[in-house]
């Protein structure tokens, strides 16, 4: 089993960096700054292609997606090994690699470094902790996410423009960012349609592999010339538990996640696009870029964004706000330069920016089309000062941890940038997230929505933000703490003693097994309260138990394919149609989980009114329409001790299939283990 999810994490990360490489290497990027913005690439124009497929040859399966995906970022990589061949040795060779970073072998050891810290942080939090690799997160979120992917999977249809938790009868819907998805389906599609692993895989992926290369070329690109600041930036890429780890508790926010991910990558094409070039020799800089040049960097981060914004559109305005923020920043600073230059020229030039930044981000908070994200509203939950401690602490909800070590590593970096202002955007990025965050958890009204609405009002999407804009920062915190311990140590080897110092400090506060009781609530240190997060939400004793997946298994084997199987969807058969294919009716916690939705008036009859089935033709109509003849229960209503999820629960709403039992008229009792039952309805 474990072996599969290897293989499943290896085949995620060769859809996601074969493809991509090859396209990067067209335009043309260096080797390394190819491998880290592959991710990005690959997954912009797998999307695309999934929308041309519904157009073109819908069903499409995600195998022939994946090599049409293959062959078109092949083709131009093509092209462009061809052209710098017909030119070398002529006067006319002119092809420069649109490097990003400077070369240096180092290069490729600190990413090394980056990878294998996160494998380990990422086995320890996620993979130990879940235990079982076919496991799942029990959250409502998620038995959308499961059902989609596997939709895309049954239906043969892999188009963000046409999206559905019913995909596989028919039921086309509208655009959802679901790049993500589109991804789980291509994964599963190599092991059986086992989209839980995929999804498992997808976190292991971007984990441990995608955005530690993203945040490493990222402290490349800004701190290159302090190598020690790029290696501090290892060890802290995914020790944040409001990012990533915030994501995959709470939701599952998973589409989110990697949009945040691809952020310090269209952040380095900004950089690049408005910067100087970098040239062969190490940490050097001349001149600048060509037109034509500046064209292929405008060029990939369009590609970037798309790739953010088709995954979750919320990503584009956190890269906005690091993105403005590095903008008026360059206007004071010219490249590779430490001191400012201050004029009335570049004061206004400054507040222009900020003005139109500003003007675009009210325009776009007043588009229509906007009006259902900016609408949302989370209610404030702490009070102001719970906010701000919650906040410097890096814990943002109780689901998480406090986090002492990063704090203290955050202040030093933010110290850092202080006195070496050419970075302060950076913190001030930070500083305005950390503002957002506080707004959207302890404040109601007007202002939280217009500030925080791209992102719904939800505080646990800013905080992830928050802790995105800080892993910088604790980057250079940890290597100036390592050289601040290695002046104090008057002994040989006083470096390599020092850092070894930091990173059990750093082991300490986030491993170390301590709580403190506050209100209902455990607070746990550091990364151990994801760790317990995870073991209870992937727990296979929560919810949907194995010995109900089970029962789900012999159910599919007695239903003939293609009958739709009626279902109470608290008790964890809203996640067995997206865990094991099972055709089930309501695929969500609630009546909305119902098709075609909970305002149908299908949907509700069913669910008030199908033990009368006997006796009321209206039932019987829906049955027929839908092709239901079959009733599922993993919990039986007498049951001494039910696993269920109260989750917008009420009784009332599921009466007519709570209250069946072998004694109702017009059921047949077809499988029954403990308090479980399948029934056969026969009127």
């Amino acid at each position: 089993m474990w072996l599969s999810f290897v293989g499943a994490v290896l085949a995620c990360l060769i859809v996601l960096y074969l493809p991509g490489y090859l396209l990067a290497r067209a335009f043309p990027f260096s080797r390394f700054a190819s491998v880290a913005l592959a991710p990005a690439f690959s997954l912009f124009v797998l999307t695309v292609l999934g929308v041309a497929a519904f157009e073109i040859a819908n069903p499409c399966s995600p195998s022939v997606l994946l090599a049409a995906l293959l062959v078109i970022c092949a083709i131009p990589f093509a092209v462009r090994c061809g052209i710098a061949r017909s030119k070398r040795g002529s006067a006319s060779h002119s092809v420069r690699e649109l490097a990003v970073v400077p070369y240096d072998a180092s290069l490729w050891k600190i990413a090394a470094l980056y990878i294998a810290v996160a494998a380990v942080l990422s086995a320890l939090v996620f993979c130990w902790s879940m235990g079982d690799p076919t496991s799942f997160s029990r959250n409502d979120d998620t038995t959308v996410h499961l059902s989609l992917a596997r939709g895309f999977l049954d239906s043969g249809t892999l188009s963000v423009l046409h999206t559905s938790s019913f995909l596989d009868q028919g039921v086309f819907g509208n655009f959802y960012p679901a790049e993500w998805h589109v991804l789980v389906a291509a994964v599963a599609s190599f092991f059986g349609n086992d989209v839980s692993m995929a999804t498992n895989a997808t976190v292991m992926a971007f984990t441990s592999v995608v955005f530690p290369l993203a945040i490493c070329l990222f402290m490349w690109r800004v701190f290159g010339e302090k190598r020690e600041f790029v290696i501090g930036g290892a060890l802290v890429s995914v020790a944040f538990v409001g990012f990533p780890w915030g994501y995959v508790v709470f939701g599952q926010l998973l589409p989110n996640m990697i949009s945040f991910m691809m952020v310090p990558l269209a952040l380095v094409l900004v950089i690049e696009l408005f910067g100087a070039r970098y040239a062969s020799s190490k940490a050097s800089v001349h001149g600048g870029y060509r037109a034509s040049e500046r064209a292929k960097l405008a060029v990939a981060l369009v590609v970037c964004l798309g790739a953010i914004v088709l995954a979750q559109p919320n990503g584009a305005f956190t890269f906005g706000i690091g993105a403005v923020l590095y903008g008026i920043t360059r206007i004071f600073y010219q490249p590779g330069e430490n001191r400012a230059s201050v004029s009335a020229k570049h004061v206004v030039l400054a507040i222009v920016v900020f003005a139109v930044a500003c003007g675009v981000w009210f325009a776009l908070y007043k588009a229509p089309f906007m009006q259902g994200v900016v609408t949302s509203n989370w209610e404030a939950t702490l009070s102001p000062l719970e906010a701000v401690v919650s906040g410097l602490a890096f814990m943002f909800t109780v689901r998480q941890g406090v986090q002492p070590f990063l704090s203290i590593v955050v202040l030093v970096g933010v110290i850092y940038t202080l006195k070496h202002r050419r970075h302060l955007w950076i913190t001030v990025a930070y500083a305005a997230s950390l503002a957002l965050y506080i707004i959207s958890v302890s404040t109601d009204g007007a202002l939280k929505q217009l500030l925080t609405g791209f992102w719904y009002t939800d505080y646990n999407r800013l905080g992830a933000m928050t802790a995105l804009f800080a892993i910088p920062l604790a980057g250079v915190g940890v290597a100036c703490c390592v050289g601040w311990l290695q002046k104090l140590l008057h002994v040989r080897a006083a470096k390599p003693l020092a850092a070894g110092v930091v990173v059990v400090l750093f082991a300490l506060c986030q491993f170390l097994p301590v709580s403190v009781g506050y209100g209902d609530n455990q607070i746990r240190l550091g990364l151990t309260g994801i760790q317990h997060q995870v073991h209870q939400r992937y727990s296979w004793d929560n919810v949907l138990t194995k010995e109900e997946n089970d029962f789900v298994k012999e159910v599919m084997e007695i239903v003939p394919e293609g009958e739709t199987v009626i279902n109470m969807p608290q008790d964890g058969s809203c996640w067995t149609y997206g865990v094991d294919g099972i055709n089930t009716m309501y695929r969500r916690m609630a009546g909305s989980g119902g098709r075609p939705s909970s305002q149908s008036k299908d949907a509700a009859l069913v669910r008030t009114k199908l033990n009368e089935v006997a006796t009321n033709s209206e039932v019987q109509q829906v049955l027929e329409k839908y092709n239901a003849r079959y009733l599922m229960l993993l919990d039986d209503a007498t049951s001494a001790n039910p696993t269920k999820g109260n989750l917008r629960y009420k009784a009332s709403d599921w009466v007519g299939i709570e209250s069946v039992d072998e004694n109702t008229p017009g059921f047949e009792l077809v499988l029954s283990e403990d308090d479980m039952r399948l029934y056969r309805i026969t009127w």
